[in-house]
């Protein structure tokens, strides 16, 4: 019966820690909600445009699209989603659209000869086209 009690004691104890460690919230957790709240105003309020690499595009091309989530995307305006996630680092440059990637590497945007195209400031470039469902080309 004492390995019983100890027993209970250990489980009622690990459960107040976790209760105590859950519980409640902090300030750094309103402020996580508070930032979630106001990223959720910021997503589209209407359907925008669905854009993809084109297949036929550079391998390269293709894999730096996919790595930095510009292989499909919605455009609405001046602003771009990866999915819901709106891509904060946007920029207008004149007619193209500038986004702003991790370390030295940007894309462009842009139309170019009559098509949109997507060039990669490492100069690996692809034409853009809207999406379409399956495997159509």
């Amino acid at each position: 019966m004492n390995g019983m009690v100890k027993s209970w004691r250990l489980g009622s104890g690990l459960l107040a820690l976790c209760l105590a460690a859950c519980g409640g919230g902090s300030s750094s957790s309103s402020t996580a909600n508070a930032g979630a709240k106001a990223e959720a105003a910021t997503l589209p309020t209407m359907r925008g445009d669905v854009w993809e690499i084109d297949p036929g595009a550079s391998g390269d091309a293709q894999a730096i699209a996919h790595l930095y989530g510009l292989a499909s995307f919605v455009r609405q305006g001046d602003e771009l989603y990866n999915g819901t996630t709106r891509l904060s680092s946007v920029t207008r440059d004149g007619s193209a659209l500038v986004v702003k990637l991790d370390g030295d590497l940007s894309a462009r945007i842009e139309e170019r000869d009559g098509h949109s195209m997507l060039t990669f400031s490492n100069g690996k470039s692809g034409q853009l086209r809207e999406h379409q469902q399956g495997d159509q080309k």
